[in-house]
């Protein structure tokens, strides 16, 4: 196989430790905190680790540095040093390959707690919703008392965390869905490997089928590149709140991150090319205005 230089995007972040923020209290008076704030171990800075959310949201292990690039470094909805500061824990600054965690803050731990679908990030979002209908049930309360110069202050104060309480259910509840069953690079795949499976069902014994090719290019991305796409269609499932019980075409994976589909497009061509096999783009093509133009100017 020929050499190629692509290589897997990863998060540019720089890792350093923490050192304008003060150290967390272990023996913090957690009287005053909510459950949910109890549960993120949030400390008396109103700040968390990406290591304690996860944990709290029972994701698996493996794929911690992934999910925290993706919903944290990456976040178009967050900023370092304001919502997240990334560090190395003290065990890991001699590591070759420390590992990264970040410092986050209480609001941006909550709104994450909330965006999934683990029974964890149900618990959270009813949790919010709960939080939501208890406040307006209080802000109804207050409006019948008559003493207005606290009853308008108190007020204020729970509209506001009404309406916080509100963006945070809305942008959990917004879920983005898959991608078009068929785009232009699935199309042109698919023509590359309906010319490769009748290529080598012409000049084998075997009797493969489409999914038999494609198993078998994707088998040789994964050697090439030492990846496991099971791992990116695990992702996919998740980033769509795609139920375990739904099946998830493997191509829609692929072409949904663009580091793989890069990948898997290269390693199809080589396989092309050593074969000597030109793709079949069809010979019924209808010339355009672009042709027409290009006829003339030849001819001028």
């Amino acid at each position: 196989m020929r050499e190629t230089n692509v290589t897997k995007t990863k998060a540019k972040t720089t890792i350093k430790p923490v050192t304008n923020l003060p150290e967390s209290n272990s023996k913090l008076d957690t009287s005053s905190q909510t459950p949910i704030e109890i549960a993120l171990k949030i400390d008396e800075n109103g700040m968390t680790t990406a290591s304690n959310l996860y944990a709290f949201l029972e994701l698996d292990s493996t794929h911690f540095s992934r999910w925290c690039n993706k919903n944290i470094a990456n976040s178009k909805f967050a900023t370092e040093n304001k919502d997240y500061f990334p560090f190395t824990t003290e065990g890991e600054r001699y590591n070759p390959k420390p590992k990264t965690d970040y410092k986050i803050t209480s609001e941006f731990a909550k709104k994450l707690s909330m965006t999934g679908n683990t029974e964890r990030h149900e618990q959270a979002r009813q949790y919010f919703i709960a939080c939501e209908q208890g406040l307006k049930i209080a802000a109804q309360k207050l409006q019948s008392i008559p003493d207005n110069s606290i009853n308008e202050k108190l007020i204020e104060l729970l509209a506001s965390m009404d309406n916080r309480l509100s963006m945070l259910e809305e942008q959990s509840g917004k879920k983005k869905l898959p991608e078009k069953k068929y785009s232009r690079w699935k199309n042109k795949t698919f023509r590359k490997l309906n010319t490769l499976l009748a290529y080598v069902n012409e000049n084998s014994d075997d009797e493969l089928s489409l999914p038999n090719i494609i198993h078998l290019v994707i088998g040789e991305t994964e050697d090439i590149y030492n990846l496991e796409i099971n791992e990116y269609v695990d992702l996919y499932r998740c980033e769509f709140s795609i139920d375990p019980g739904t099946k998830v075409q493997v191509l829609d994976t692929i072409n949904h991150y663009k580091d793989i589909r890069d990948m898997f497009t290269l390693t199809l061509d080589s396989i092309m090319e050593k074969l000597h096999i030109a793709e079949n783009t069809g010979c019924n093509k209808q010339r355009n205005i672009f042709d027409e133009l290009a006829a003339k100017t030849e001819k001028d």
